[in-house]
């Protein structure tokens, strides 16, 4: 990738305009993790406005009865579109209308704004998403250095969240509750097919991602969020995991399934952290089936 633009350099078309530059787009989006890879996003271009929403049927009604991790997969998907937009030069407009109304399925609007010089740090995220897959794999030994972990506390901070380390002492309390919450999901049927099994290593590193407060607004800033972390650890070739267990669980019950650190923050996710062999990436949905295009919102 190469670095800022200079003023020399001429201005790259809108975005939105072109059937190339939305497909762009909706690509980035469409590469995003999200829960148990059911991809429940769906995007709308309509009068220059590309429109997010949450595929609703793709929901899983058994773990997600709130919806919650299918707007933080939202989220992420949220993000990758920013970073595709802004990387050619543009900054991203997003109003956000998670939450506006409750029958509603529009998340985000997402419109062309200004050229920017664009950080060549950025850059790198953009580049990132190509290679940036979850890892079920064992992680090696190698503990994770404190300068990394201060670039994906950094990362969250930048889009409203924290990212906290899991104390070493604390990790085998973490890791029974997401084993409890495993073999009470398992012995749900309709949960059953919906669950991927997940190896982990002797010793992992595990970080929780928080939010002040809950809500539909605050999950889609979760999701941009935690995307922004996994996307900094492929940059910095670190490999991740999401534990989804005890969240799944908490979803289910309608309440916190897993510690606080104080009665003003929620956990949004539970992130694996550390060194392994790369991972595959997983079966995408393509982009004609994500993308409702009228004739008359493309420009040339």
């Amino acid at each position: 990738m190469t670095g800022a633009r200079t003023s020399g350099e001429p201005a790259t078309q809108d975005p939105l305009a072109t059937p190339e530059g939305v497909r762009r787009l909706v690509t980035a989006a469409t590469a995003a993790p999200s829960v148990h890879n059911t991809q429940p996003w769906r995007f709308v271009l309509s009068r220059g406005t590309l429109e997010l929403h949450a595929d609703a049927p793709r929901r899983l009604p058994v773990i997600d009865p709130r919806g919650r991790s299918m707007t933080i997969s939202c989220g992420a998907a949220l993000l990758n579109v920013r970073l595709a937009m802004l990387t050619p030069g543009h900054r991203p407009d997003v109003r956000v209308l998670a939450g506006a109304a409750h029958d509603s399925t529009l998340l985000a609007e997402i419109r062309t704004g200004s050229r920017v010089t664009v950080p060549a740090a950025e850059r790198r995220l953009y580049a990132a998403i190509r290679t940036c897959h979850g890892n079920r794999m064992p992680f090696a030994a190698r503990r994770v250095p404190d300068d990394v972990w201060a670039a994906l506390a950094a990362a969250a901070l930048t889009e409203g969240a924290e990212l906290w380390p899991v104390e070493r002492h604390a990790v085998p309390e973490l890791l029974d509750l997401v084993g409890r919450a495993e073999r009470r999901l398992e012995s749900d049927p309709a949960y059953e097919a919906e669950l991927d099994r997940w190896t982990c290593e002797r010793h992992p590193q595990l970080a929780v991602l928080m939010t002040r407060g809950d809500g539909p607004a605050t999950w889609l800033r979760a999701g941009q969020a935690l995307q922004r972390v996994l996307l900094t650890a492929t940059d910095l070739g670190v490999a991740t995991n999401l534990l989804t267990q005890p969240l799944d669980v908490g979803d289910m019950d309608r309440c916190a399934a897993v510690p606080r650190y104080d009665t003003g923050r929620r956990i949004q996710a539970i992130v694996r952290v550390g060194y392994g062999p790369r991972a595959p990436s997983t079966p995408r949905r393509p982009v004609s089936d994500v993308l409702e295009t009228a004739p008359t919102d493309i420009r040339g």
